[in-house]
């Protein structure tokens, strides 16, 4: 089993201390969980665990210029309660 080491805060973390976490931010987080959830739907399984602390930065986010600063660096963590679901 291969583990990434995320050192970045959680989206809530982010959410919260930033004060230039902005829409455009929240849209970028937000995509990127809806991409993690179809990729588990996809191979039927459920996350059953899904908030914000669940979801980190791999590395600290770049200083902001064009674009979202934290783009696609965002990680849906805690499989624990994951599901494989059979048809």
């Amino acid at each position: 089993m291969v583990f990434e080491n995320l050192i970045g805060p959680s989206l809530l973390e982010k959410a919260a201390d930033d004060t230039q976490f902005c829409e455009r931010d929240a849209a970028a987080a937000f995509k990127v969980l809806l991409q993690a959830i179809a990729y588990l739907h996809e191979r039927n399984i459920v996350h059953q665990n899904l908030h914000p602390e669940n979801l980190r930065y791999a590395v600290s986010p770049k200083k902001k210029g064009f674009g979202s600063a934290y783009n696609d660096q965002l990680k849906l963590l805690d499989c624990g309660f994951c599901l494989q679901m059979k048809h």
